[in-house]
């Protein structure tokens, strides 16, 4: 059974996916059903309650702090913690979402490792003994829960039942990207499946769509840029617009993906080309002519640049800091491939600020201080406020003894970015160093409480408590370091 088209104001598109709660919310949206095709779960928990907004009401005799599900101990406003990761925690909490799929790859449902991964997942979610209901289900077609009243299910897209009550269905387009869903950010994952296939199991699976959401997650790494068009593929199909002249064009990128993927460059680039002559108005077309010639050798340079200026003219979102490999490599700590991709990047942009950046960070972790601080130097030259090379050059005269202007730098990174935890670990790590305990503890406890927990900050604590003799607080802190350690491993 064919699935009936939907109109564009049901289909809603985006860059990061919590914007598919807004949607929602501002809707109106009730006791739906929520498919979520993803390789994420996107669901983490929120606290209910902010330490500023505990007052009698919830202290009053007999309803005492049992009635709170999760209190906030950060300074951040737990309104600002809505985001890609846990946003269907607020659309179940506010009665949005009466019954919630999460339809995990295929090949990650039929391995032993996807199986685990998923299950880890929900184990986490059940420790939330208030919010959560009976243990885990499992069955050969699903996993199951539930959480906050809510049932919650966990299938790939062949054992998810047949739905015919409307469905709120929220697509990454991610999920097509990433068959393993514990690799999520391997730089040089390919399509596992195509929008028209995606499109075809879901028709078979849903009967009415209420709301679409599509998100692309370019930003963090989830989606190579290179595959984004995917998104508007599949946009275009669930409103039966990919016909004529966007069937042809989509004919041609499958065929110049299969020529990349058998090392057909030659070949690929003429199918890119055959797609200008029908339209020449596609950024995703330019952009992936750019990335064929910077793979080639110096004489295509001039080429991979025009191609590349051509894509960020027609869709801006084409300059973003993900489209290259480099910044991925690098937290992968594949320093010499970061580099590679980063150098081999400044074909296409020779001014790039967040090139620059990246291999200031390479250096730094490589310890080659001087030549970190030089890259730091060109970033900021060519984008004075950005952020990360501010907090990096502040890291540089750190390591390299100058104290007093990394203090500087992490001060006025803080006063603009009061809620980062980081420039308060920074600060902590010079007060430390400059032998004002106090200082170190304030500030290492102020990233705290703006989030930064992992265990070393507890460890710093507990040693700088000892050495005052506070040693009820030093053993608080210990505690709280083999928590987070154990979380981390």
């Amino acid at each position: 059974m064919a699935l009936p088209l939907i109109l564009p104001e049901q289909v809603v598109m985006m860059e990061d996916h919590d914007k598919a709660y807004l949607a929602w919310k501002q809707r109106g949206v009730r006791d739906r059903v929520l498919v979520h095709v993803d390789a994420h779960i996107d669901f983490g928990w929120i606290p209910e309650i902010d330490l500023d907004e505990i007052g009698p009401v919830v202290f009053e005799p007999g309803k005492a702090s049992k009635d709170v599900f999760l209190l906030n101990p950060f300074l951040k406003s737990r309104k600002k913690m809505v985001n890609i990761g846990n946003y269907i925690f607020p659309a179940i909490k506010e009665g949005m979402v009466k019954k919630f799929y999460w339809v995990v790859p295929d090949a990650s449902w039929q391995s032993a490792r996807g199986k685990k991964y998923i299950i880890k997942q929900l184990r986490q979610l059940l420790r939330i003994k208030r919010c959560s209901g009976e243990e885990l289900a499992r069955t050969d077609g699903h996993l199951s829960c539930r959480i906050m009243g809510t049932e919650v299910i966990v299938c790939s897209l062949e054992s998810l039942t047949r739905i015919e009550e409307p469905v709120l269905l929220d697509i990454d387009v991610d999920f097509m990207l990433t068959e393993c869903i514990w690799d999520d950010l391997n730089p040089r994952r390919r399509p596992w499946i195509f929008p028209r296939e995606l499109f075809e199991m879901i028709s078979r699976k849903i009967s009415n769509i209420d709301i679409l959401t599509i998100a692309y997650s370019v930003e963090g790494g989830f989606t190579p840029l290179k595959f984004k068009y995917l998104g508007d593929e599949l946009r275009l199909l669930f409103e039966g617009g990919l016909t004529g002249h966007a069937l042809k064009m989509t004919q041609y990128k499958r065929k110049a993906f299969d020529l990349e993927k058998e090392k057909k460059r030659a070949d690929a680039i003429k199918a890119y080309e055959e797609i200008l002559n029908i339209d020449d108005s596609d950024a995703s077309v330019y952009f992936n002519l750019a990335l064929l010639h910077m793979d080639d050798d110096v004489n295509e340079a001039e080429k991979a640049a025009h191609f590349y200026k051509e894509a960020v003219r027609r869709d801006k979102s084409y300059a973003s800091v993900y489209n290259n490999y480099g910044i991925l490599y690098l937290r992968y700590n594949r320093l010499p491939l970061a580099q590679r991709e980063y150098r081999k990047f400044l074909k296409l942009d020779q001014d790039n600020p967040d090139v620059f950046n990246g291999l200031g960070h390479i250096s730094l972790a490589q310890k080659r201080y001087t030549a970190a601080g030089e890259f730091f130097d060109r970033c900021l030259a060519l984008r004075k406020d950005h952020p990360e090379a501010r907090l990096g050059k502040g890291i540089v005269n750190f390591k390299q003894g100058r104290l007093k202007e990394a203090e500087e730098l992490f001060s006025c990174f803080k006063n603009d970015y009061p809620d980062e935890a980081e420039s308060y670990w920074w600060l902590g790590c010079v007060a430390q160093k400059k032998g004002e305990v106090s200082s170190a503890i304030d500030y290492y406890k102020h990233g705290v409480m703006r989030g930064g927990e992992g265990p070393l900050v507890h460890l710093k604590l507990a040693r700088h408590y000892l050495s005052m003799s506070f040693y009820y607080r030093a053993f608080e802190e210990l505690k709280r370091f083999f928590g987070a350690w154990r979380i981390l491993s």
